[in-house]
């Protein structure tokens, strides 16, 4: 596989690997998602998104934990050519509306637990969609549990390596958090370098990391280099 196409076929190339049936995550209720779930799950999303009208170079705020509503939604944006944008959960509640303006959101993904923090902030703005993940909303909100159960399939987009591929948010110590551009090329090298050169990953392996996805370190080890080797992720909620 060409480093630098679609991040999104991560996924791909497990299943060309013939690891359909491996567990790709374990979560903390002790539940377990194989690859070829993992990939399904993407796609249904991806899918969901395309109607939406969510495509190359849209921005896509994600508001999450470490559950398998991640990658779906991280992936499954990528998939369509969209940028997702982690961000820190944990974060003050105006700087959502922060991230929203600054990188021109056109959805945002938040589980249902940081839905108070986040849902003023997208009622003020109706150009943006809300979904809703991992329970139910009592506002009128798109269901991200209801796409992830769909059976769906869809090839990704063409990208170039250098075209965006999502952004993180700096800690903002010096002042406003800043968005910082990542490429898809990006992934693919740090998974050839510091996931192959440095850690020695591979599909034999368990990886648990106590920093979350929505942190650089978190999502190369829980999400991109796991993936990358075929390596088995555990994820953990909350602190």
């Amino acid at each position: 596989m060409a480093r630098g196409t679609n991040v999104s076929t991560l996924l791909d190339a497990n299943l060309e690997a013939g690891r359909a049936t491996k567990v790709a995550a374990i979560t903390d209720d002790g539940s377990e998602v194989a690859f070829a779930e993992l990939f399904r799950q993407m796609c249904a999303v991806a899918c969901r998104f395309s109607e939406l009208g969510i495509g190359r170079e849209d921005r896509v705020l994600l508001v999450l934990d470490d559950t398998p509503a991640f990658p779906a939604s991280f992936l499954g944006a990528m998939r369509v050519g969209a940028v997702p944008i982690p961000a820190n959960f944990l974060a003050r509640a105006d700087d959502f509306a922060y991230f929203l303006d600054d990188s021109y959101a056109a959805a945002v993904v938040v589980d249902a637990p940081f839905l108070d923090k986040v849902e003023p902030f997208v009622a003020a703005r109706s150009e943006v969609a809300l979904i809703v993940a991992n329970g139910a909303s009592d506002v009128a909100a798109h269901s991200l549990d209801q796409w992830m159960a769909a059976e769906e399939e869809i090839d990704p987009i063409e990208t170039h390596p250098e075209d965006m591929a999502f952004w993180l948010y700096s800690s903002g110590s010096t002042g406003r958090p800043k968005g910082v551009v990542h490429t898809h090329a990006d992934l693919w090298h740090t998974c050839d370098t510091y996931a192959k050169e440095i850690i020695d990953t591979s599909a034999d392996d368990i990886h648990f990391s106590t920093t979350k996805m929505f942190h650089a370190y978190g999502l190369g080890n829980s999400l991109s280099f796991p993936l990358w080797s075929g390596a088995t992720s555990v994820y953990m909620t909350g602190r």
